[in-house]
Order: C-alpha cells, then structure tokens, then sequence
C-alpha cells in the first residue's frame, strides 16, 4: 500500500514525472563526473581513503576491476533509461530503476571518501524524498528551502564577507565587488530564497531565476557539477508551481502535511546543528561535520606531517590526500592515511612507531592550530 501511494502520487503529477527524469539526468550528470575518477581509483588497490564508518573499505579493491567497470557502465546506462521511463509513464518501472540507481551511487560513494560531498549530499536526499516521502511536491519544495539556509547560515562568517572565498574572480572584480558579491550571495541563500515558496507569481519567477543566475557564475569558482545539480533539483519548483502553488512561507499549506515528511526535513535541519557546538573549528575539522553541509564557505591552509620511525631509520613525508587545497585539510582523509599506515607498515618488521601532524588555519588567521597531533597512533590501536 505505502510503495502504490507512492506510484500514484507522481503517476497523477506531470510535475512529478518530470523532476524524475530529472533526477535520473543527474545521475547521467554524475556518471560523467565520476567517470575518470572513480574508476581511476578503483584499478589501483592502494589508492584507497575509507569513511570512518566504513575502515575497512579496502575491501572493496579486492572486487576485480572489470566488474566495477561494467558495474559503472550499468549505471550510466540505467540513469538514460529511467528518464527515458519517467517521460513515457512507466511509473512503476521507473521508480524501481531511480531506487536501484540511489542504491548504486551510494555503494561508490563507500567505496572511498572522496565520493563525499555536499552535491551528493543534497542529490541523494532528494532523490530519498522524492522516492519515500508523502506529499512530495510540498516536501521537496521544502528540503531545497533548507538546504539554502543550511548553506547560507556557515556563511556568517569573516573568511566569506570578506570576500577572500572568491579567489579567482575575473580581473575586473575588485576586493570591494568581491565583497558586495559575498553579501549579495548570503542575502540570496538567507532571504530570497524564500521566495521560492512566495503565493506571488511573479516573486517565486524573480527568485527562481535569480538562483539559476547565481549557480551559473558559480561556475567559474566551483565547475561544472555542483551548479548542474542544483539547477537540476531547482526545477521542482516551476515543474510544480501551476499544480499547487505556495501559499507563502507564513501559511501551513506551503509545508508537508505527513508527519514523516515533517520529520524527514526535521532530521537534516538537527543533523547542521551539532558543529556550531562543537569546541573546535568546524571550518578546520571535517569530524566535525561528517553529517552536516561542509560549503564553499572558508579557505583552510595546512601542514601535514607524518614521521615514520625504523629500526636505525626515521622517514618523514607530507601525504598528497587531493589535488584541491581545501579538501588537501580535511581531518577525515588524514585519519584514514594513518589507518593505512598502521596497516601496511605495522606488518614490517623494523616498524618502530609513527608520528602524525596535522595543522591547520583560516586564510585570515595569523596562526596555525593542531587539529590532529597523535604520537606512536598505530599503538592505539594494538591496545
């Protein structure tokens, strides 16, 4: 019964059929964003940084690599059909496959922790509303409104009014534009954006196109994906809007009825509290917010060190954990590298001990902070 009142919900919305297929050309989107690689990590069985939930995600380099291939392949093929489904009213079908396509990409984002990402994040949430939730149009409307001043609240801060987050700004951008245009992105995320689900036409329309105009200069900061998939889920709205307009913000009938899509959304806004608790830096320590929005919002510099000690030998190296600066820093990779070290070199017999360092700072501090310092770390796990 719950599986036909879902069918039945986007079998009687042309909206609903359509932001489907949309759904599965972001997956299509994600398969040629993943494609190099993923795949380039998968044919090399030490290249491997596991979540922290999942350690032992090493395992999945031991599967042989034809079958991940064909596997990724699959999946591509898949997203082409199921939007070729959705457009042609095969609602059953075309559930099943956008269900088995969420099921895929959440098994290659396992695989390695540089699958993470709040554009995954935000795609997969959707794509679990849109799947699981009643009253979808009202709920998804909903999720994207939160995911804006999810965004928008980390924004609060120095490194991004003042305008420093924008490096590589066209020449004509001076430091006052860049800052205007930080203001003017946060006033976007935290007050337009509620115009989304404004009962004035003509307010939702300016909105709406002022977000496809934001995440399309995004482009030249962040790439192609991240505004690809934004604007992907942003067409919910004028997909929806002739069949149930808003009532304004201030009006219940804007918002899900279900008590599961109530708590649905009450669970993501809970899960982006806890790091504005946290003692440390959430901007510097990705532990702090393994489960919560991580946004283009600061710019964190950094010193990794290991120090690995043999018998009548130290070596000291500086790990490469990726090719972009602020991931470079984030806690999390560190963690899995030191996993990694217990793992191989503790199996030599001349391994002493190894030492790690990981410092880290805002661009506009004027000093570093130890975010991880861990003295003889492979012991702590042999306790």
């Amino acid at each position: 019964m719950w599986i036909s009142a879902n069918l039945n919900e986007i079998r009687e919305s042309r909206g609903l059929r359509l932001f489907g297929a949309a759904l599965a050309g972001l997956h299509l989107v994600s398969f040629f964003f993943w494609r190099e690689p993923l795949l380039g990590r998968m044919s090399q069985p030490m290249d491997v940084i596991c979540w922290p939930f999942f350690p032992d995600c090493g395992i999945t380099r031991q599967v042989p690599f034809e079958i991940w291939r064909v596997l990724f392949a699959l999946y591509g093929a898949l997203a082409a059909l199921t939007a070729f489904l959705f457009v042609r009213r095969f609602i059953g079908a075309a559930w099943s496959a956008l269900a088995l396509l969420t099921a895929l990409k959440f098994i290659f984002q396992f695989t390695d922790y540089r699958g993470m990402g709040n554009y995954h994040y935000m795609m997969s949430l959707a794509g679990l509303g849109f799947l699981f939730l009643q009253d979808k149009i009202r709920g998804l409307r909903a999720l994207i409104v939160l995911f804006y001043l999810a965004s928008g609240i980390l924004k609060f801060n120095a490194e991004w009014l003042s305008g420093i987050m924008l490096e590589r700004a066209p020449a004509f951008m001076t430091p006052p534009l860049l800052q205007a245009a930080a203001v003017a992105v946060l006033a976007l995320e935290m007050i337009v954006v509620w115009g989304l689900v404004a009962r004035d036409a003509r307010l939702r329309w300016a909105s709406w196109f002022s977000f496809v105009a934001f995440h399309l200069l995004s482009w030249h900061w962040v790439g192609f994906y991240f505004p690809a998939i934004m604007l992907g889920l942003l067409l919910i709205y004028p997909l929806t809007w002739h069949e149930r307009p808003p009532s304004g913000p201030l009006f219940l009938e804007t918002w899900p009825r279900p008590l599961s899509a109530r708590l649905f959304l009450l669970v993501f806004a809970l899960l982006q509290i806890p790091p504005f608790f946290s003692r440390g830096e959430p901007a510097l320590d990705a532990r702090l917010r393994l489960f919560s929005f991580s946004m283009y919002d600061s710019r964190p510099l950094c010193e990794l060190l290991f120090q690995l000690r043999y018998q009548g030998m130290n070596v000291e190296y500086a790990p490469v954990l990726h090719e972009q600066r602020r991931v470079q820093c984030n806690s999390l990779m560190f963690q899995s590298e030191m996993r990694r070290i217990c793992a191989e070199e503790g199996r030599r017999p001349d391994f002493i001990r190894a030492d790690a360092v990981l410092m880290s700072k805002l661009t506009g501090d004027s000093s570093y902070r130890a975010i991880i310092q861990e003295r003889d770390f492979c012991a702590q796990g042999r306790k």
